[in-house]
């Protein structure tokens, strides 16, 4: 039986057939969820509203965000983006399914716009402003809203959240 010191040791080195890659990429996967997944979670379950889709977002957002290292960034940025990455793919869960995400640096300002909004974009503006470091209009854009009315109806339903908040503890 030989012995290796903890150098040496044959668990040290890397595995046959697995890429470079991919073991930078798992390791700044488990960077990003130690840095953002609570907040990303958070904004998840905000969006789809069922634990087990969230979870599957978030761990889908935090291994196949690009497939390629990144680049470092400031917190805030790499939040942003995986913000947005997230959004992406919970706006497009109806059925279940979590698909790849749209290309992050697309522009969003081409979407068609919809002739009545749901109110469900201006909690997810409200999602990506709170727990994706977004301004509200960054958070707009991103959702194809103007950012003046996502300002208004956001604050609307943070207004709202509170008065219904204030009646319960009086």
């Amino acid at each position: 039986m030989a012995h290796h010191s903890p150098a040496q040791s044959p668990r040290s080195s890397p595995p046959s057939g697995v890429p470079e890659v991919r073991r930078v990429r798992a390791r700044e996967a488990l960077v990003d969820y130690d840095c953002h997944g609570d907040a990303l979670f958070s904004l998840a379950l905000l969006l789809c509203r069922d634990v087990d889709l969230a979870a599957d977002a978030v761990v889908a957002t935090l291994t196949l965000v690009d497939g390629t290292p990144s680049e470092p960034c400031p917190n805030g940025a790499r939040r942003q983006h995986l913000a947005a990455d997230l959004w992406n793919r919970c706006a497009r869960v109806p059925d279940g399914r979590l698909p790849e995400p749209a290309p992050y640096l697309r522009s969003h300002r081409n979407r068609p716009s919809r002739e009545q909004d749901q109110p469900e974009q201006y909690l997810a503006v409200l999602g990506l402003v709170l727990f994706g470091a977004h301004t509200y209009g960054q958070a707009a854009a991103l959702i194809g809203l103007p950012a003046s009315s996502a300002a208004v109806r956001s604050r609307a339903l943070l207004h709202h959240a509170a008065s219904v908040a204030s009646h319960r503890w009086t």
